[in-house]
């Protein structure tokens, strides 16, 4: 169970940070840069927050199980791309 947690508020860390990091670079719109007082990327938090909470309520109505499995399948395919690339990489070079 404390492996789950942690996992869980790893991803949800990234999640917040990637979008920061990325508009600091001036890749991602510099929306996400904007901090509260405690440092905190609260626009990027929000966003991240409104999707999950989004994908969650999908999950509730009957018709929109199908629409929740594809985005599940999608997920796992962005999140196999960059290890991907990673390995590719690796065996070119």
């Amino acid at each position: 169970m404390i492996s789950i947690i942690g996992s869980v508020n790893g991803c949800f860390v990234g999640t917040v940070i990637l979008p920061q990091s990325m508009a600091d670079d001036g890749i991602a719109p510099s929306l996400f840069t904007d901090k509260n007082q405690h440092g905190i990327a609260w626009k990027s938090l929000l966003i991240a927050v409104a999707l999950i909470t989004l994908v969650l309520l999908m999950n509730m109505s009957s018709r929109l199980v199908g629409v929740f499995e594809l985005l599940i399948i999608l997920s796992t395919l962005t999140s196999l791309l960059p290890y991907a690339v990673s390995a590719l990489a690796d065996l070119v070079l």
